[in-house]
């Protein structure tokens, strides 16, 4: 197993060095070459990445520790795996949530004033929602409702 392992992982990783060139090129908006082309990459590097859990999986087994999480447990790396009770943050880390959650509120501020009908940070509301018109019909809904696409994702964030 070990020398599928050596051998697999390094042809696997050297297909996914295209990765960081379709990314850019997606970015810049240049559209697509070819999509086989992407979905082989994304193949390869998801491939890359399991058989590298796999194979630091099957290193720790042989050193003796749990697989999962590279530490010693009672009654050996085969013993049932035990999870510690629930526990709440601490102040310090709560204080550093509540923090990086009021960096969302300039924008969110924005956002309303722009609902509302009027200028921030030098877009009109006008400007704004002709913005947001080239979507779906969802999209343009949830965008006159002063709703989009980083709104959700800060909603998404602050859910999880």
């Amino acid at each position: 197993m070990r020398g599928a392992l050596f051998l697999t992982t390094p042809v696997f990783a050297t297909g996914s060095t295209a990765l960081p060139a379709y990314f850019v090129t997606l970015a810049a908006g240049s559209g697509l070459e070819s999509a086989t082309g992407l979905a082989h990459v994304l193949l390869s590097t998801a491939l890359t990445a399991v058989l590298v859990l796999v194979a630091l999986s099957y290193r720790r087994r042989l050193a003796g520790v749990c697989p999962r999480c590279g530490r010693k447990h009672a009654g050996g790396h085969d013993a049932p795996l035990v999870r510690p009770g629930a526990t709440t943050a601490s102040r310090r880390t709560r204080r550093l949530a509540y923090l990086l959650m009021c960096g969302m509120l300039p924008w969110a501020g924005a956002k309303t004033i722009w609902t509302l009908g009027g200028d921030a940070l030098g877009i009109t509301a006008a400007k704004w929602k002709e913005s947001n018109s080239g979507g779906s019909e969802v999209a343009q809904g949830l965008a006159g409702a002063g709703v989009d696409f980083t709104v959700l994702a800060a909603g998404l964030d602050s859910s999880s």
